[in-house]
């Protein structure tokens, strides 16, 4: 199938050969790909029958007209004829006036419900025909069906048959047409095409005999070939036979359509597929989709492509081919539709592929101009300025040692001096407080610590570190005013003897959701007699050292409904309990009813400072109702140099493993790590988990030094080669394995979880010339992997040494 117009399928052209009355099924089998696809899948089952006959007219048309009888013209008729059964209900006929300059209508005559009678004529395909009379008096007409409603006139003058819609059916004229012209009501015309049904029919003038105007055979032909003959209203025409009689178009290919309508009247298509609109059907149109390239040279003959272009030269065009890159990823899937990149890479993540992106890496910097295509990099930094940026550059200051092999990787160093063998060169260490650490390392840049002590661990030395230690969540206030009076430390301020009560003096229900006691300040306990103006303060808060303060308590507000301003609020001062007061909640003018609980963060504005002080002030209130607060807490992060983070009764300041339980310290190396987290217990070189894998000690450094299998490497080289201590075939031997062209190649036993350094130097292998490094670190294959020297060139060198540098992961 091929994508026609507006995207719908088509086949080609099917080799059948229907008889009449054939049916043909078909339906639409797909397949679909991706996320939850079910497929494949069928469309349900469609029928096509083919005709079992031509189709026939459905329409009438003037077969006889008698427009001059003798004498008086008492025996003018109109004769139609129609295929038998056919009602002509809301068809009508019109008489225009030829000699009238403006062509007025005489007359209108409207068929009734009226069904045509089989009057025992036939078509040529086999149709029974009828007649129908219109005439001027019955008693001179036979075969009468309708009286006119007026006269017949001689000429030039016309009859137009119309459909119930208005729409012409036919139209004759006689002696002329008159000035009957195009834009005349009855739109008669002497020009209609033939692909038209409002056939026009000029004729000659009648006779004042009795004789008529009787049309041919071929009534539906346009042709003027009426005869003058004796009348036979109701009966066929002196010049018809049964059986010859047209009333449609032809259907030449038999496909269903007349030739007419038919945009191949000649090739079979019973479909008329018209993919480009122009009126050729497909099935004959040389050129289908209309773009100038014959079908039988174009690329996509169903879809416009004047150009053909062809990506992947396949011989579908790019316009109709699914995949038009033919790289097995479907346009309408592929990130570049027109680039060949089965792998999809998309860097940026743009939804455009790295291959058809002009900017590959999404950092505004086109590709042909960015020094990193592939890698975001928008200032462009180029520190040794050969072109490649750093981001992307192995070798950032261009000394030969690879970045990640480099103790100064921006910095020009090619020998790497390091004199404190701290792996930072000397070419690169800073060292702002001239503690003697580099920056790079120091946990206290800026602070003077040659020791480095950490002794809870936490990568920040002890010289700057705020908390040695841990922060621990602490409650500094912890009150539910169970006691039924004012706890210690707190006090409470009022204007008058209405104040805060701690023993709920109208025993009042506690709806703050706490329980036991509460604080209450209770308007109308006191009636009208105070203006109440209380305040509940806690005690002197030092929160300097602190982290994450936050205030947490229980409320319930009864709120007078009669419109009274009492107000509730949460104040803190910085100042102690002088102030000023800074207000953090507050709630007036409406009921807020508990049980409802609070949480109010105070870091931003009260951690650091030493005279922290909250209260909870109720005033305004003159013998309206209360304010209930309970289970009041302020909580913060407190540095606790007693931490014990893993529960195992040691502090993590001294704790040799904090976040591992190991209540008895064992360190068998001394190195300050305990046994229990000490990935190397007894400190050889070699990892736990390698040694148990292979047999070895973890207990016992002096395995370490040892060669099991007699291999010339000790097992802690094997261990840096990750090959097998045990296997005598197991070891990092670099042997050569040719100069293919002009590089050349050398093979190892390698190790998937390693990688590797080649490094090189020319003869004398005495010479003070440093190893220097060919291309970057690689990671090792299974079994053998292979590695070339793409600095090398027969032309220049004759004799080269190497050596194989391995790093640890």
């Amino acid at each position: 199938m091929t994508a026609g117009a507006s995207n719908n399928w088509q086949t080609g052209t099917l080799d059948i050969s229907p008889a009449a009355g054939d049916t043909f099924d078909y339906c639409v089998r797909y397949t679909f790909d991706g996320p939850n696809a079910v497929s494949p899948a069928s469309t349900l089952t469609n029928q096509y029958k083919f005709p079992t006959t031509y189709a026939a007219s459905s329409q009438p048309f003037f077969n006889e007209v008698q427009a001059d009888g003798a004498s008086t013209d008492t025996n003018e008729f109109i004769e139609l004829i129609a295929p038998a059964g056919i009602n002509l209900e809301g068809c009508f006929i019109r008489h225009f006036n030829g000699t009238e300059l403006d062509d007025g209508g005489l007359w209108r005559f409207t068929f009734p419900s009226f069904v045509v009678p089989d009057d025992g004529v036939t078509d040529t395909n086999g149709v029974p025909l009828g007649f129908v009379v219109v005439s001027q008096n019955s008693n001179y007409v036979a075969n009468t069906h309708f009286i006119l409603p007026g006269s017949i006139q001689n000429g030039p003058d016309g009859l137009v048959l119309y459909d119930p819609a208005s729409n012409i059916v036919d139209a004759i004229a006689w002696g002329g047409a008159g000035d009957m012209t195009t834009d005349d009501p009855g739109t008669v015309s002497t020009s209609v095409a033939s692909s038209a049904n409002n056939y026009l029919h000029v004729l000659r003038l009648d006779s004042s005999t009795d004789t008529t105007l009787q049309a041919p055979n071929n009534v539906w032909d346009t042709t003027t070939n009426w005869a003058l003959g004796a009348a036979t209203p109701g009966a066929i025409n002196g010049t018809q036979s049964s059986g010859k009689i047209v009333l449609s178009d032809k259907d030449t290919d038999g496909d269903s359509f007349f030739d007419s309508e038919d945009n191949c009247p000649t090739t079979w298509n019973p479909i008329q597929t018209d993919t480009d609109g122009d009126g050729i059907g497909d099935a004959c149109d040389g050129d289908i989709d209309n773009d100038g390239v014959p079908n039988a040279s174009d690329n996509c003959p169903y879809t416009q492509n004047a150009l053909q272009e062809d990506v992947d030269s396949d011989g579908d065009g790019d316009v109709c081919d699914y995949d038009a890159d033919n790289d097995g990823i479907d346009n309408e899937d592929d990130n570049c539709p027109l680039t060949a990149n089965p792998d999809q890479a998309d860097i940026d993540a743009d939804g455009i592929g790295d291959a058809c992106d002009d900017d590959m890496d999404g950092d505004d910097i086109a590709n042909a101009l960015d020094n990193c295509p592939a890698v975001y990099n928008p200032l462009q930094e180029d520190n040794d300025s050969d072109g490649i940026g750093d981001a992307c550059d192995d070798d950032s200051d261009n000394d030969g040692v690879p970045d990640e092999l480099d103790n100064c990787p921006v910095t020009h160093n090619p020998y790497q001096e390091d004199t404190d063998a701290d792996g930072i060169g000397d070419a690169c260490m800073v060292d702002a407080d001239g503690d003697g650490i580099d920056d790079t390392i120091d946990n206290c840049v800026g602070t003077y610590n040659p020791t480095q002590a950490d002794l809870d661990h936490d990568g920040i030395g002890d010289a700057c570190d705020d908390c040695v230690g841990a922060f621990a969540l602490t409650n500094l206030i912890n009150e539910s005013f169970s006691s039924g009076s004012l706890p210690a430390g707190w006090s409470v301020v009022s204007s008058n003897n209405a104040t805060w009560r701690f023993d709920n003096p109208r025993a009042r229900s506690n709806n703050t959701g706490g329980s036991n006691g509460m604080a209450i300040a209770d308007s109308q306990f006191y009636g009208g007699r105070f203006a109440m103006d209380t305040a509940l303060r806690t005690p002197i808060l030092d929160l300097r050292g602190r982290d994450h303060v936050v205030l947490e308590f229980r409320t319930d507000f009864d709120w007078y409904s009669s419109g009274r301003a009492e107000v509730c609020d949460v104040d803190v001062s910085l100042g102690g309990t002088n102030g000023p007061w800074s207000n953090f909640w507050r709630k007036a003018g409406a009921d807020y009813r508990g049980p409802a609980m609070e949480t109010l963060d105070l870091t931003a504005f009260a951690a650091g400072y030493s005279n922290v002080v909250i209260r909870f002030r109720y005033y305004n209130a003159r013998d309206d109702l209360f304010w209930q607060v309970d289970n009041v807490r302020v909580q913060c992060d407190a540095c606790d140099p007693n931490y014990d983070s893993d529960g195992d009764g040691i502090p993590d300041t001294g704790d040799n493993c904090p976040s591992t339980p190991n209540a008895n310290q064992n360190d068998l190396d001394g190195d300050g790590i305990g046994d229990a987290c000490d990935e190397d217990v007894d400190g050889d070189g070699i990892p736990n988990d390698w040694e148990s894998a292979y047999s070895l000690n973890p207990n016992s450094a002096g395995d370490a030094g040892l060669d099991g299998d007699e291999d010339e490497f000790t097992n802690l080289e094997e261990y840096y080669a990750d090959t097998n201590p045990g296997e005598f075939d197991s070891s990092l031997r670099l042997d050569k394995a040719g100069q293919p062209g002009a590089l050349a190649r050398m093979e190892f036993l390698g190790s998937t979880n390693r990688r590797y350094q080649v490094r090189y130097k020319d003869p004398p292998l005495s010479s003070t010339n440093r190893w220097l490094y060919s291309g970057t670190p690689f990671w090792g294959q299974t079994n053998l992997t292979a590695c070339e020297d793409t600095s090398f060139s027969s032309a220049t060198v004759t004799a080269r040494y190497y050596r194989l540098q391995v790093i640890l992961p």
